[in-house]
């Protein structure tokens, strides 16, 4: 393995940040075959469904840091944070299905693009906060956060890899 640089950089245009929703996928109902930086495919079990996540404007973050430099060693940590508005009992059932199954979870950005996050080592578990906040006009909802360790950076998905799963 070469860990020389081929290319250069030019930058491109100005684009939005954030991020625009979500798609949950339960871990052990999919694989998925990734080359370059790219998800090829993503190959769900019969009868599973991806679960979109329609959130807020700016109520959701991803990030993804490499780790390990001290020691001559590579992996990446990639974490979530995402804000789920409201305070029904169906969010109760959904956010304790979080906390205790394993996902994967691609990211639309504002940009348009698609990326998959925690797909490898086993899905990542998120962490689940009820938040009723102190004024009227605070957040009141479930706060989301995991923090999960992958080998490699998360890959983007084309939108024509996203046309091929069976969205609830």
């Amino acid at each position: 393995m070469s860990c020389l640089i081929s290319s250069g950089y030019t930058k491109g245009c100005d684009t939005p940040g954030g991020v625009r929703e979500l798609l949950f996928l339960n871990i052990s109902e999919f694989t998925v075959s990734i080359t370059s930086g790219e998800v090829t495919s993503i190959t769900q079990s019969p009868s599973t469904n991806a679960y979109r996540f329609r959130i807020e404007q700016e109520n959701a973050r991803f990030s993804d840091k490499r780790i390990g430099e001290g020691n001559s060693a590579y992996a990446r940590e990639q974490t979530a944070e995402i804000n789920l508005h409201g305070n029904t009992k169906e969010m109760i059932v959904l956010t304790e299905l979080l906390a205790k199954g394993r996902f994967a979870v691609i990211a639309q950005l504002n940009d348009g693009t698609y990326e998959l996050y925690f797909h490898d080592n086993g899905g990542a578990k998120f962490v689940d906060e009820r938040d009723t906040g102190t004024k009227m006009d605070d957040f009141n909802g479930i706060k989301l956060t995991t923090t999960h360790r992958q080998v490699e950076k998360a890959p983007k998905v084309p939108a024509s890899v996203i046309s091929t799963l069976t969205i609830a």
